[in-house]
């Protein structure tokens, strides 16, 4: 995989449905699906953090 200034390339694989969904939400925000799954990771990651848990961490 490749390395660039924005960060590594990896394959990831996700269930069709959740995948159309993504299509679906980068179209309506104007975003290419990778942006969009970055912008989604990035807010999740935030919330975790704002609520004092770890992303990954189930909720209590």
């Amino acid at each position: 995989m490749e390395t660039t200034e924005r960060g590594k390339a990896f394959n990831l694989r996700i269930p069709p449905e959740l995948r159309v969904w993504l299509e679906e939400e980068a179209r309506s925000n104007m975003r290419s699906l990778n942006n969009e799954i970055v912008f989604k990771l990035s807010q999740a990651k935030l919330h975790a953090e704002c609520d004092g848990k770890s992303p990954g961490q189930p909720p209590i």
